[in-house]
């Protein structure tokens, strides 16, 4: 898309349903600030019709969102995992996790049911939406919530992040811990908000108006010409009248 001129850029405060008020340029003042297309920075796609999105950090965590649409895929080849220990694990975690051999795994992109689009969702190669998910047996999913429960009993005070995150876990071991899981984080949801409201504030470059061009003199009107000709003779033939009647009472 070309981008506008700058003399063609309309400005607008708009007030987003976070409370948040920005300023934005449309194309003229006849383009609502609810009625463009808005890109997301993340992915590069389209909002959602009537988002916009808000450059405020509100320190809020990414709310997870149910995967609606598994729109496309990006097959990628990946090489061993390091023999060193990564993310802080010790050598003998890492041993256990660590894959020694080069795989494959496609990246998929995906549609939310908050209608935003999420990239990088890992699956292997061979799998297909169709196929659904795999499940772990219940008794395997009530020991995980039994682990994760006693684990978490040792952590301090929560952050918001925090309780995210063990509500997202608890919700996938409910549903006996589907892989590839069924619900993103959706960290466009934490920027994207709803338009409320919007006040002109005019051009960009303010325009100046043109100068007034002088207005021609009018073309003289006959009619209105001939009239004053007649009053004008009207008035000269009543002065000849009242000299004759001089010149005939002096005689």
């Amino acid at each position: 898309m070309i981008a506008p001129k700058v003399e063609d850029q309309y400005r607008w405060r708009v007030e987003l349903s976070c409370g948040c008020v920005h300023e934005i340029y449309t194309r003229g003042k006849d383009s609502f600030p609810d009625d463009r297309p808005v890109i997301d920075p993340v992915t590069n796609q389209e909002l959602p019709e009537g988002e916009s999105w808000c450059m405020a950090d509100h320190r809020t965590p990414s709310p997870y969102r149910m995967i609606v649409e598994w729109t496309s895929r990006e097959v990628k080849e990946l090489p061993p995992d390091p023999e060193e220990p990564q993310h802080g694990l010790d050598q003998a975690t890492w041993s256990k996790i660590r894959c020694a051999e080069p795989r494959s795994r496609a990246y998929w992109r995906v549609k939310l049911a908050c209608g935003h689009v999420h990239d990088s969702v890992i699956t292997d190669a061979d799998w297909r939406p169709e196929q659904g998910p795999e499940l772990v047996t219940a008794e395997r999913a009530a020991e995980m919530r039994s682990e994760l429960e006693k684990l978490w009993e040792l952590d301090g005070d929560l952050t918001a992040s925090d309780e995210n995150e063990r509500d997202h876990w608890r919700r996938m071991i409910d549903l006996r811990w589907p892989q590839p899981s069924p619900e993103v984080a959706c960290y466009t949801c934490r920027h994207a908000y709803r338009v409320t409201g919007y006040q002109r504030v005019g051009w960009l470059i303010p325009r100046t108006r043109p100068a007034a061009v002088p207005k021609s003199p009018k073309s003289p009107d006959r009619r209105r010409i001939e009239a004053q000709l007649s009053k004008i003779e009207a008035e000269a033939e009543s002065l000849r009248k009242r000299l004759r009647e001089l010149d005939n009472g002096a005689g």
